[in-house]
């Protein structure tokens, strides 16, 4: 809807910081994408595949990724997936919510149709540890290693955790005409940062029994 605010922030800022970055003794750059630089069309993706972004939000982190890397060399650009886990406790993120949606017996309208590699928080801070222990310069995929539509895993973190799911509604990404498009299929391959780092995202039940011990479930 604020296409120059995104702008401003996803692209000037991050250009801002790298060349901030660059000046201050040549410091090393973790830069923060998302799967969201594609269009969903061909996942799972590698990072030498095309971006396309589909959305303002996709293009603008395009756009930063470019930023980033022609105003400071050293640095890495990673794209994550959606990630899933505590938040701040200002207000409930995502999964947050809908787990208190399941508690009161409510239910919302999950995408059925729009597949995602989701990736527990721990895990992507532990991909930017990866990074800057290695000090490895390019871009880099951080995604779980499951793709999953949103509905099927919004339903499987509810049965993990012993809640009714009953109420929640699978819809297709066309359902919902007024918002931004979004690409179908943004899985990520992230085999690139294992190989030459370790990493090693939690698969999907680990994942979810530390997201449920964080939330005293």
């Amino acid at each position: 809807k604020k296409p120059d605010t995104a702008r401003l922030i996803n692209v000037d800022g991050a250009q801002n910081v790298a060349r901030a970055c660059k000046k201050m003794d040549n410091v090393y750059l973790v830069h923060y994408s998302t799967d969201l630089v594609f269009d969903g069309t061909c996942g799972p993706y590698c990072e030498e595949d095309a971006v396309n972004p589909v959305n303002v939000y996709g293009a603008t982190k395009a756009e930063s990724e470019s930023a980033v890397i022609s105003s400071h060399e050293n640095s890495a650009i990673l794209r994550t997936a959606i990630v899933y886990g505590r938040g701040s406790g200002k207000r409930p993120n995502f999964f947050e919510f809908l787990i208190a949606q399941a508690k009161s017996g409510k239910g919302a309208k999950i995408f059925n149709d729009e597949y995602r590699s989701f990736v527990y928080a721990d895990d992507s801070a532990s991909a930017v540890a990866e990074l800057i222990s290695s000090g490895l310069t390019g871009v880099f995929h951080a995604g779980g290693d499951s793709r999953l539509s949103r509905y099927e895993f919004v339903m499987k973190m509810l049965l993990y955790f012993g809640l009714p799911g009953a109420n929640f509604e699978p819809i297709q990404i066309g359902d919902l005409a007024e918002q931004a498009p979004r690409p179908p299929d943004c899985s990520l391959n992230s085999e690139k940062l294992k190989a030459e780092t370790g990493w090693r995202p939690s698969s999907f039940e680990p994942g979810m029994e530390r997201f449920k011990q964080s939330l005293g479930l």
